[in-house]
Protein backbone atom coordinates (compact mmCIF):
# COMPACT_ATOMS: atom_id res chain seq x y z
CA UNK A 1 0.00 0.00 0.00
CA UNK A 2 0.78 3.37 -0.69
CA UNK A 3 0.57 6.81 1.44
CA UNK A 4 -2.68 7.62 -0.70
CA UNK A 5 -3.91 3.68 -0.15
CA UNK A 6 -3.42 4.71 3.84
CA UNK A 7 -5.05 8.79 3.52
CA UNK A 8 -8.40 7.08 2.75
CA UNK A 9 -8.31 4.45 5.45
CA UNK A 10 -7.55 6.35 8.21
CA UNK A 11 -10.42 9.05 6.53
CA UNK A 12 -13.02 6.71 6.82
CA UNK A 13 -12.31 5.94 10.44
CA UNK A 14 -11.93 10.03 11.90
CA UNK A 15 -13.96 12.54 12.11
CA UNK A 16 -12.62 15.41 9.51
CA UNK A 17 -10.43 17.16 12.32
CA UNK A 18 -8.78 14.04 13.50
CA UNK A 19 -7.93 13.51 9.84
CA UNK A 20 -6.86 16.46 9.29
CA UNK A 21 -4.44 16.44 13.03
CA UNK A 22 -3.22 13.05 11.32
CA UNK A 23 -2.13 14.76 7.93
CA UNK A 24 -0.71 17.49 10.09
CA UNK A 25 1.46 14.78 11.77
CA UNK A 26 2.37 12.88 8.68
CA UNK A 27 3.67 16.11 7.30
CA UNK A 28 5.97 17.29 10.55
CA UNK A 29 6.86 13.72 10.45
CA UNK A 30 8.22 13.67 6.93
CA UNK A 31 10.30 17.30 8.14
CA UNK A 32 11.72 16.01 11.49
CA UNK A 33 12.92 12.66 9.72
CA UNK A 34 14.83 14.41 6.79
CA UNK A 35 16.09 16.75 9.14
CA UNK A 36 17.33 13.67 11.60
CA UNK A 37 18.28 11.46 8.25
CA UNK A 38 15.64 9.14 9.14
CA UNK A 39 13.16 7.37 6.59
CA UNK A 40 10.88 9.72 5.83
CA UNK A 41 8.33 7.77 3.90
CA UNK A 42 8.23 5.73 6.81
CA UNK A 43 7.45 8.56 8.82
CA UNK A 44 5.10 9.94 7.01
CA UNK A 45 3.49 6.43 7.11
CA UNK A 46 3.95 6.56 11.09
CA UNK A 47 2.93 9.91 11.41
CA UNK A 48 -0.75 9.21 9.31
CA UNK A 49 -1.41 6.40 10.67
CA UNK A 50 -0.88 7.20 14.62
CA UNK A 51 -4.41 8.02 15.76
CA UNK A 52 -6.49 5.39 13.41
CA UNK A 53 -7.92 4.03 16.47
CA UNK A 54 -8.57 7.35 18.64
CA UNK A 55 -11.95 7.12 17.74
CA UNK A 56 -13.17 3.44 18.27
CA UNK A 57 -15.57 3.05 21.09
CA UNK A 58 -14.03 2.12 23.90
CA UNK A 59 -15.21 -1.43 24.20
CA UNK A 60 -13.79 -2.06 20.68
CA UNK A 61 -10.69 -0.66 21.15
CA UNK A 62 -10.28 -3.62 25.31
CA UNK A 63 -11.58 -5.71 22.64
CA UNK A 64 -8.90 -5.56 20.29
CA UNK A 65 -6.11 -4.94 22.51
CA UNK A 66 -7.26 -8.74 24.67
CA UNK A 67 -7.92 -10.45 21.70
CA UNK A 68 -3.72 -10.26 20.82
CA UNK A 69 -2.62 -10.63 24.36
CA UNK A 70 -2.30 -7.35 25.53
CA UNK A 71 -2.07 -7.33 28.90
CA UNK A 72 -2.89 -3.38 29.92
CA UNK A 73 -0.68 -2.00 32.93
CA UNK A 74 -3.28 -0.89 36.18
CA UNK A 75 -2.64 2.97 35.23
CA UNK A 76 -3.02 1.60 31.53
CA UNK A 77 -6.68 -0.05 32.59
CA UNK A 78 -7.27 3.31 34.21
CA UNK A 79 -6.28 6.14 31.58
CA UNK A 80 -8.79 5.56 28.36
CA UNK A 81 -6.33 8.07 26.63
CA UNK A 82 -3.71 5.45 26.46
CA UNK A 83 -6.03 2.88 24.38
CA UNK A 84 -5.58 4.43 21.05
CA UNK A 85 -1.86 3.98 20.69
CA UNK A 86 -2.16 0.56 21.84
CA UNK A 87 -5.54 -0.11 20.06
CA UNK A 88 -3.76 1.43 16.97
CA UNK A 89 -0.54 -0.76 16.98
CA UNK A 90 -2.71 -3.97 16.99
CA UNK A 91 -5.07 -2.19 14.55
CA UNK A 92 -2.20 -1.81 12.20
CA UNK A 93 -0.46 -4.89 12.65
CA UNK A 94 -3.47 -7.27 11.83
CA UNK A 95 -5.65 -4.97 9.81
CA UNK A 96 -2.94 -3.32 7.73
CA UNK A 97 -0.87 -5.78 7.51
CA UNK A 98 2.49 -3.71 8.67
CA UNK A 99 4.91 -5.61 10.32
CA UNK A 100 8.15 -3.02 10.07
CA UNK A 101 8.29 -2.18 13.96
CA UNK A 102 9.92 1.29 13.55
CA UNK A 103 6.39 1.91 12.28
CA UNK A 104 4.67 -0.27 14.69
CA UNK A 105 7.08 0.57 17.82
CA UNK A 106 6.26 4.52 16.54
CA UNK A 107 2.49 4.12 17.28
CA UNK A 108 2.44 2.14 19.71
CA UNK A 109 3.85 4.41 21.87
CA UNK A 110 3.63 7.80 20.71
CA UNK A 111 1.66 8.69 23.45
CA UNK A 112 3.00 8.01 26.48
CA UNK A 113 7.10 7.36 25.07
CA UNK A 114 9.53 5.05 26.30
CA UNK A 115 12.66 3.41 27.98
CA UNK A 116 15.38 3.37 24.53
CA UNK A 117 13.07 4.81 22.30
CA UNK A 118 14.51 4.79 18.54
CA UNK A 119 15.16 7.96 17.03
CA UNK A 120 12.63 7.14 14.54
CA UNK A 121 9.80 6.53 17.49
CA UNK A 122 11.11 9.86 19.05
CA UNK A 123 10.36 11.51 15.50
CA UNK A 124 6.36 10.31 15.71
CA UNK A 125 6.52 11.23 19.34
CA UNK A 126 7.93 14.80 18.64
CA UNK A 127 5.54 15.49 15.91
CA UNK A 128 2.09 14.69 17.20
CA UNK A 129 3.34 17.15 19.72
CA UNK A 130 4.30 20.09 17.27
CA UNK A 131 2.17 19.45 14.70
CA UNK A 132 0.47 22.35 12.90
CA UNK A 133 -2.77 21.84 14.55
CA UNK A 134 -1.55 22.15 18.19
CA UNK A 135 -2.17 25.27 19.80
CA UNK A 136 -1.38 24.79 23.56
CA UNK A 137 0.74 27.49 25.08
CA UNK A 138 4.37 25.98 25.13
CA UNK A 139 3.62 24.69 20.83
CA UNK A 140 5.98 27.39 19.37
CA UNK A 141 8.95 26.94 22.04
CA UNK A 142 8.74 23.01 21.07
CA UNK A 143 8.92 23.56 17.51
CA UNK A 144 12.20 25.66 17.79
CA UNK A 145 13.67 23.12 20.12
CA UNK A 146 12.75 19.97 18.21
CA UNK A 147 14.75 21.20 15.22
CA UNK A 148 17.97 21.83 17.08
CA UNK A 149 17.26 18.55 19.68
CA UNK A 150 14.86 15.94 19.30
CA UNK A 151 15.62 14.42 23.01
CA UNK A 152 14.67 18.40 24.49
CA UNK A 153 11.83 17.77 22.49
CA UNK A 154 11.05 14.59 24.07
CA UNK A 155 11.63 16.04 27.56
CA UNK A 156 9.90 18.97 27.27
CA UNK A 157 6.82 17.14 25.43
CA UNK A 158 6.63 15.00 28.89
CA UNK A 159 7.30 17.54 31.46
CA UNK A 160 4.08 19.41 29.99
CA UNK A 161 1.77 16.02 29.84
CA UNK A 162 2.88 14.97 32.85
CA UNK A 163 2.20 18.63 34.49
CA UNK A 164 -1.35 18.94 32.76
CA UNK A 165 -2.01 15.09 34.26
CA UNK A 166 -0.20 16.31 38.20
CA UNK A 167 -2.86 19.34 37.53
CA UNK A 168 -5.66 17.42 37.07
CA UNK A 169 -4.60 14.49 39.18
CA UNK A 170 -4.33 11.86 37.23
CA UNK A 171 -1.95 8.92 36.42
CA UNK A 172 1.30 9.24 34.90
CA UNK A 173 2.12 6.42 32.59
CA UNK A 174 5.34 4.36 34.04
CA UNK A 175 6.72 4.29 30.29
CA UNK A 176 7.00 8.45 30.07
CA UNK A 177 8.86 8.59 33.39
CA UNK A 178 11.12 5.87 32.00
CA UNK A 179 11.34 8.08 28.86
CA UNK A 180 12.14 11.07 30.74
CA UNK A 181 15.01 9.28 33.10
CA UNK A 182 16.38 7.55 29.87
CA UNK A 183 16.88 10.68 27.65
CA UNK A 184 18.15 12.71 30.73
CA UNK A 185 20.68 10.27 32.10
CA UNK A 186 21.98 9.11 28.57
CA UNK A 187 22.26 13.05 27.72
CA UNK A 188 23.70 13.82 30.82
CA UNK A 189 26.56 10.83 30.14
CA UNK A 190 27.45 12.11 26.79
CA UNK A 191 28.10 15.52 28.34
CA UNK A 192 29.94 14.09 30.87
CA UNK A 193 32.27 12.04 28.58
CA UNK A 194 32.64 14.94 26.32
Amino acid sequence: MFLEDYKKIVESKLSPERFEHCLNVSKESKKLAQKYNCDFEKAQIAGLLHDITKEMPREEQKQLIEKHGIILTEVQQKSFKLWHAISGYVFVKTQLNIKDKDILNAIRYHTSGRRNMSKFEKIIFVSDFISEDRKYKSVEKIRRVAYNSLDDAVIRGIEYTTKSLIKKRSAVDPNSIEAYNDILFKNEAETIDD
